[in-house]
């Protein structure tokens, strides 16, 4: 294969993988907010059970 049709090969492969990771986009969108629900709802239950909040935000972030 030639430079200019491996250069063309490449470019087309980065075309596609924008277009994937677009495609991608709501359910990355939809992922990090129930990503962030459920860190919220554990701090929320961390509290509950009678962490502080510096207690809990300390729990959670050890979690991650």
């Amino acid at each position: 294969m030639s430079k200019s049709k491996e250069a063309l090969a490449k470019q087309q492969q980065l075309v596609e993988s924008v277009e994937a990771m677009e495609n991608a986009m709501p359910l990355l969108v939809r992922m990090a907010e129930t990503s962030a629900a459920v860190k919220r709802a554990n701090f929320l239950a961390l509290v509950k059970e009678g962490f502080s909040e510096t207690q809990a935000l300390e729990l959670c972030k050890a979690a991650i």
